[in-house]
């Protein structure tokens, strides 16, 4: 007589969806914490909107040294740190909003505007050119110029 061949229940294959299933979601939320932590940061949008802030927020905050600092190496040489203090001290701007941003990724460089209002409530339009300098971005051109 010739054994009769037992049909296996459906145990394993729900045992290996279920496998399946927590290893697609490790995966998935893998992937999601690396953009998260990695992703954003490194958009060359993201980088200059956050170099424009970073910087007119020194100018708000009245230090201009600090956002001297920010400025990159070659407008650092044509521009006298004392010139700058005094042309921010000039501006005293005291609110800031950043606009758009155009980035040029193979470039390493983008154009961010943005609207200084001074403390009389005036408000002007300005561009400032931001590049990637050395893993950092920083501003290199702007309405000092």
């Amino acid at each position: 007589m010739i054994p009769r061949l037992r049909r296996l229940s459906g145990q394993p294959a729900r045992q290996i969806a279920r496998v399946g299933g927590v290893l697609a979601l490790c995966g998935l939320s893998m992937a999601a914490a690396a953009w998260l932590f990695l992703g954003p940061a490194q958009l060359p949008e993201s980088a200059a909107r956050i170099a424009a802030a970073t910087f007119a927020s020194r100018l708000v905050d009245g230090t201009p040294d600090q956002a001297y600092d920010l400025l990159c190496a070659a407008t650092r040489a044509e521009l006298d740190r004392s010139d700058f203090a005094g042309w921010a001290r000039r501006q005293a701007v005291s609110d800031y909003w950043i606009g758009a941003v155009l980035a040029e990724p193979q470039q390493q460089s983008a154009v961010v505007g943005a609207r200084l209002t001074g403390s009389d409530g005036t408000a002007r339009a300005v561009r400032f050119e931001v590049v990637a300098e050395r893993g950092t971005w920083r501003v290199c051109a702007g309405p000092w110029a």
